[in-house]
């Protein structure tokens, strides 16, 4: 036996959605890429000792990695941005976008593990900035079904941060 049998099959069914929760966290696609290679190395290193597990177990952990990887890299740039800033510099626009703030993806990546999977994407994509007549498009569903489900995860969350990029006025 390989001592990497079935990472492959792993990786080609986890990658995306790892990438995804990377992606959701630093709003910056070749972060949210890095990011995710990352966590996926880790857990080929850590495959011998993690083959046995369920996938989605080591779906899991992948994204937990994944998930602490890039709020580091966004603390790690908003140091920087800070510090250039403070010294008098500019910042530069290719630097990560700063929509959403560190706390920020904290308590959505809280929020979004109660939630179905339609009302995660809901979230994600409303939080990003997305109209709800985008968000319908995107999803293929209809608007009143994205208004729907803003305001069941608005009234379920009690987090005002992620309320607010939900956007108050587009239910």
């Amino acid at each position: 036996m390989s001592r990497y049998e079935g990472y492959e099959a792993f990786y080609k069914e986890a990658f995306a959605r790892v990438l995804f929760r990377a992606l959701c966290i630093t709003g910056n696609k070749e972060l949210a890429w890095d990011v995710a290679q990352e966590a996926m190395l880790v857990m080929v290193e850590k495959w011998d000792e993690r083959r046995g597990r369920t996938f989605d177990d080591n779906l899991r952990y992948a994204a937990g990695v994944a998930g602490k990887q890039a709020l580091s890299a966004r603390r790690r740039i908003a140091v920087q941005v800070k510090t250039l800033i403070q010294l008098g510099g500019r910042r530069e626009t290719s630097a990560v976008p700063f929509d959403v703030e560190v706390e920020f993806a904290h308590d959505l990546m809280a929020a979004l593990e109660g939630m179905s999977v339609q009302e995660r994407a809901v979230a994600v994509l409303s939080a990003s900035g997305m109209s709800t007549g985008d968000v319908a498009d995107a999803l293929r569903i209809t608007q009143s079904t994205v208004r729907s489900h803003k305001q069941r995860i608005r009234r379920g969350l009690h987090l005002p941060s992620v309320v607010l990029a939900l956007g108050e006025g587009d239910a």
